[in-house]
């Protein structure tokens, strides 16, 4: 009497670090009905966008091209600000493995200092070069115009990479790192 709820298919091996996140995923894919329909933005969603999307949703005149929702972990208090987008690279590694989806938040609000940062480059055309996620860290000392003199130095964690200094009118903070998502 459960033919109503089940469908039986052919029995399938799933590859999983995560038992719940797994049982998420299969639930998202395989029950009857259109898999938005189960999606509540901002409240167990987020919006997944390739990474050019992610920084160039917060800028000026280009279009996000949304990848779709992915579910986010229920302890987490989400806001709008909030998305999801695949990271490339080993020089935020360990906390950040090569080939992630991350949650970053934007806007970034208080002190930069020590955070990891989502930065595009301006000028940069080379799409992979244009954003990067690492430790920003303030040089430099306050002037009397209450701005500060220097360079920005963006940390990687893996010690395998170098940091590099920036002026602050060569990039722009587009959000914080936030959390790996475990898909």
């Amino acid at each position: 009497s459960l033919s109503g709820f089940f469908r039986i298919g052919d029995r399938a091996s799933i590859a999983y670090r995560n038992a719940g996140d797994t049982v998420d995923r299969l639930f998202d894919e395989h029950v009857v009905g259109e898999p938005v329909d189960f999606v509540q933005p901002f409240v167990t969603h987020l919006p997944l966008y390739g990474l050019r999307a992610a920084a160039t949703k917060f800028g000026e005149g280009m279009e996000a091209a949304e990848e779709g929702w992915v579910r986010v972990p229920e302890n987490l208090r989400l806001t709008t600000g909030m998305f999801a987008a695949h990271v490339a690279g080993r020089s935020m590694e360990p906390k950040i493995p090569d080939g992630s989806v991350c949650i970053f938040r934007a806007p970034v609000t208080g002190s930069r200092n020590g955070r990891l940062l989502l930065i595009e480059k301006f000028g940069e055309t080379d799409f992979a070069s244009r954003y990067t996620v690492k430790r920003y860290a303030r040089q430099g000392v306050l002037v009397e115009s209450a701005e500060r003199e220097g360079s920005i130095r963006l940390e990687p964690l893996n010690r395998e990479f170098a940091a590099f200094d920036l002026t602050t009118d060569e990039f722009r903070v587009v959000a914080e790192f936030v959390q790996v998502l475990n898909i």
